[in-house]
C-alpha cells in the first residue's frame, strides 16, 4: 500500500487540472492543426510506418516476445516485464474500447464531411477519443520506463512519435492522442505500482483497488464528467438552451460539481453514517449532477454513467470505511 499512499493528495488535484487544462488546449487547437494536416498528403511513408508500429498485435507480440524470452534463459526482469506488459496492453486497450464507443466522437474524415455526434455509438468512425495507438504505446512506456530506467526516454519518444502520427495520417486529432496519452500513462503507471505485490499476493491487489476507489470517493465519476463536458464543449452538438428545463438541468449540473469538488478537497477523514453532514453534501452533489444530465436531451445518456460510477465508488469507499472500522 506505501507505493500508493500519495495517489490521492492534495499535488495531485494540480497533475489533475494540469492534464484537463493540456486536454483543453488540445481541443481548441484541433480545426487549426487538421488544417495543417491536410499539407501533408499524400501521407510520407515513414510515417505510415511509425503508425503501424503502434498497431496492437505488434505490442502484444512485444510482450509476449519479452515474456517468453525471460521465461527461456531464467530472466525473472524480462519474464515479469513481458507479463506486466500484456496487462497494462490488456487494461488500456480495455478501458480505451469502453471510452471510444461511449462518447462516440466523429473520426477527422466523418467530422470534415459535417458530421456530428456525442454520444453511444457502434458505428465505424464514431470512434475518435481517445486513441488506442497511443493509449496502449505509453502503458508499455511508462510501465517499462520504470523497470527498465536506461530506456525510459527512448520508450517514451518512441510513444511520442505514434502518437504524432496518428495525427499526421489523419486518423486522429491532436485531443484524441492526448486523451490516449493521459489514460494509457495513468494504466501503465497503476500497472507497475500495483500489480507487483498483487502477483505474489492476490489478495493483496484486490485490496490496494479497494483501497484507490475507496480514496477516490467519487474522484473517477467527477473526472469521467469533466471530460464528457470537455469534449462536449469542443466536439459535441450545440445546445440551444431554448427549453427551460435544458438551463436547469445545466445548472444542475454545474452546481452539484462545485458541491462535489468542494467537499473532496475538505478533509481526509471521513465517516461510512449515511446521516453525517459530508455523506449528505456529497450525495447531493452527486444527485444534482445527475438530474441536470436528464433534463439535458443531448446529454441525457451522461446521466446513467455518471451515477453508476458514482454509486460504485460510493458503495466501495463505504465498505471499506465499516470494514476497517470491524477490525
Amino acid at each position: 500500500m506505501n507505493g500508493m499512499a500519495m495517489v490521492f493528495t492534495r499535488q495531485t488535484s494540480w497533475v489533475a487540472a494540469a492534464i484537463f487544462v493540456s486536454l483543453a488546449l488540445s481541443l481548441a487547437a484541433d480545426p487549426w492543426v487538421m488544417a495543417v494536416r491536410r499539407g501533408l498528403d499524400p501521407v510520407p511513408p515513414p510515417l505510415l510506418w511509425i503508425t503501424h508500429a503502434g498497431n496492437g498485435a505488434w505490442q502484444a507480440l512485444a510482450t509476449l516476445l519479452l515474456f517468453g524470452t525471460g521465461w527461456a534463459l531464467k530472466r525473472e526482469p524480462l519474464r515479469r516485464a513481458g507479463l506486466l506488459g500484456l496487462a497494462a496492453f490488456l487494461g488500456a486497450g480495455l478501458a480505451v474500447e469502453v471510452l471510444k464507443h461511449l462518447l462516440g466522437v466523429p473520426r477527422p474524415r466523418l467530422w470534415m464531411q459535417g458530421v456530428a455526434h456525442f454520444g453511444p455509438s457502434l458505428a465505424d468512425g464514431l470512434d475518435s477519443f481517445p486513441s488506442g495507438h497511443t493509449s496502449t504505446s505509453f502503458a508499455l512506456a511508462v510501465l517499462w520506463g520504470r523497470m527498465f530506467p536506461a530506456w525510459r526516454w527512448p520508450l517514451w519518444a518512441s510513444a511520442g512519435a505514434i502518437s504524432l502520427s496518428r495525427v499526421a495520417v489523419g486518423s486522429h486529432f491532436p485531443s484524441d492522442v492526448m486523451g490516449g496519452a493521459i489514460l494509457g500513462s495513468c494504466v501503465g503507471w497503476l500497472v507497475a505500482v500495483g500489480f507487483p505485490e498483487g502477483l505474489r499476493r492476490p489478495s493483496s491487489f484486490r485490496s490496494g483497488i479497494a483501497w484507490a476507489i475507496s480514496r477516490a470517493r467519487g474522484a473517477a465519476a467527477w473526472s469521467l464528467l469533466l471530460i464528457i463536458l470537455l469534449l462536449g464543449a469542443f466536439r459535441g452538438p450545440a445546445l440551444s438552451l431554448t427549453v427551460w428545463f435544458e438551463g436547469v438541468g445545466l445548472g444542475l449540473v454545474v452546481v452539484g460539481g462545485i458541491l462535489g469538488f468542494w467537499l473532496f478537497h475538505q478533509s481526509e477523514t471521513w465517516t461510512s453514517d449515511p446521516h453525517s453532514t459530508q455523506q449528505r453534501v456529497w450525495a447531493a452533489g452527486g444527485a444534482l449532477t445527475g438530474i441536470g444530465f436528464l433534463l439535458i436531451p443531448e446529454f441525457r445518456w451522461v446521466a446513467p454513467v455518471f451515477v453508476g460510477t458514482f454509486l460504485l465508488e460510493y458503495w466501495v469507499f463505504v465498505r471499506r470505511q465499516v470494514g476497517d472500522g470491524e477490525r
